[in-house]
């Protein structure tokens, strides 16, 4: 929509932003927070949140994700931090009201598979990073395999586990195709 208001609709860029009220509340608005988290997370919260929201509204009109992105910076600013990631995730399960994280997965006897709305691509992406806390690569490609919205999961996960277990602990074959291999 953004690119629309731009390019069809002639609209100023800070003026392009919308919200359909269906497609935009979802949970890829999320992944552009990821490096804003990164950079700044050793800032304090209350601007870590606000570069965190004007980078997702820059392209989105959005106010049902913004619980979803503050608890996501809250999570990823812990695990960079240190914490222990089933800590961590349980966090920030109770931080956009699930209080039963743990249990649910225990009890589950699939992995869930959900569309991109940010009710319930969040939470999932919650089961993935706590039933898979200890191994990154069973975490991403679960993530991948449980179907439905996994994309943009997929890189949350991935971000998440990857900030806890750092490059030891992923698999080669998930470096071998980096760009800048070498520098990085």
């Amino acid at each position: 929509m953004f690119f629309q208001n731009l390019v069809e609709l002639k609209k100023k860029p800070k003026d392009c932003p919308d919200n359909d009220g269906h497609n935009v509340d979802a949970i890829d608005a999320l992944t552009i927070a990821l490096p804003v988290i990164i950079r700044y997370s050793s800032n304090d919260r209350k601007t870590r949140n606000i570069k965190v929201m004007e980078a997702i509204k820059t392209i989105r009109n959005v106010q049902t994700v913004e619980p979803y992105a503050i608890a996501l910076a809250d999570f990823l600013t812990a695990v960079l931090s240190g914490k222990e990631l089933k800590k961590a995730t349980i966090d920030a399960a109770e931080a956009v009201g699930m209080s039963d994280l743990a249990y649910t997965v225990e009890h589950s006897s699939r992995d869930p598979m959900v569309a991109c709305y940010i009710d319930s691509s969040f939470p999932a992406m919650l089961f993935m990073v706590y039933k898979y806390a200890d191994d990154f690569e069973k975490g991403v490609l679960a993530s991948a395999n449980a179907g439905g919205e996994n994309v943009a999961r997929g890189a949350i996960v991935g971000c998440l586990l990857g900030a806890y277990h750092g490059l030891q602990g992923m698999p080669q074959w998930a470096k071998d195709g980096l760009y800048k291999k070498e520098e990085i």
